[in-house]
């Protein structure tokens, strides 16, 4: 039950404060890309506007210009929920950022995203945010300029050491207008970079699995290697036991709603031994495969007792 107030509560302050947080005038954002070996890629941009009483408005039928650097990638027509979408090829592996431009009566509006080129032949693991990697203080994400939410212990260091063989993917319902914001606090904590993947629709914010499980589809066309997953919602666990990947839930308490494929750990540090342990399977897909369709065991780490927690 706390965990629905909780996203509920996300989902109310959230819409509440689009006046406050980003969008008192029309906004264009655009996500990070990932790039094939071929340079192809999908980009996706949506455009907001605050209405009466600060709600967000999507705004629709608006084409959206995609730009590598002085070369125009293509335009895309917003959907009805403001979301612009191009299938492009990027034309230079050297292209390291991409940009996008909207006109809104007049006004300008643009935006850039980082590219990333991931290599197919490596496990990804794919990364909640919110009170998986930080305890998020939702007040200061939502309404202060700087979010003083507090990183969870080891979270960095293991990300880091993660990252001599996994790509990774940070996969939040954070709203759209958030995406900056979000960026520049893993930034100035110094988390691995990676692409960073937001929700674009209000009604992702009240059905955050059904957002994920959306994204990890179509994602898992190209990169079929998605093959772990770490969060600490049961929202996380059905999302990512429908996309046929690992489930790590970092809690501390047993609770049957995270599933039995899910491997519950209580803290970072448990997950950095899981990973050193496991590191031959889990950097082989063939062989993470079948760990996750239960055919290949895979070592836990016995935690010792600690008379604090008890």
């Amino acid at each position: 039950m706390n965990r629905i107030l909780a996203v509920t509560r996300l989902a109310f302050l959230a819409v509440g404060a689009l006046t406050a947080a980003a969008c008192a005038k029309p906004m264009l954002n655009l996500q990070d890309c990932i790039a094939a070996p071929d340079g192809k890629t999908l980009l996706v941009a949506d455009i907001r506007r605050e209405t009466f009483f600060g709600l967000a408005k999507d705004v629709e039928d608006r084409p959206v210009k995609f730009f590598a650097g002085d070369k125009e990638l293509g335009v895309a027509v917003g959907r009805e929920d403001g979301i612009s979408i191009l299938e492009c090829t990027l034309p230079d592996k050297k292209i390291e950022t991409i940009q996008a431009t909207a006109d809104i009566n007049g006004v300008e509006l643009r935006a850039e995203a980082r590219v990333f080129r991931w290599d197919p032949r490596r496990v990804v693991v794919v990364l909640d945010i919110d009170d998986t990697i930080c305890r998020t203080d939702m007040d200061d994400v939502l309404f202060d300029e700087e979010d003083d939410s507090k990183a969870f212990k080891n979270a960095r260091e293991t990300l880091t050491a993660l990252t001599d063989d996994y790509e990774l993917l940070y996969l939040t319902a954070r709203p759209s207008f958030l995406l900056e914001k979000t960026k520049k606090w893993l930034a100035m904590r110094e988390f691995p970079a990676a692409p960073i993947i937001v929700s674009q629709r209000k009604s992702d914010l009240l059905r955050q699995g059904v957002f994920k499980e959306r994204v990890l589809d179509r994602l898992k066309r190209t990169w079929p290697n998605i093959l772990i997953g770490v969060g600490d919602r049961a929202s996380d666990a059905h999302a990512y036991g429908e996309a046929g990947i690992l489930s790590i839930i970092i809690s501390k308490k047993g609770d049957n709603d995270f599933g039995r494929h899910s491997l519950l750990m209580p803290d970072w540090a448990t997950i950095k031994a899981f990973f050193a342990n496991n590191r031959k399977v889990l950097t082989d897909p063939r062989a993470c495969r079948d760990a996750v369709d239960g055919k290949q065991p895979l070592l836990l780490v016995v935690n010792p007792f600690n008379k604090k927690e008890n």
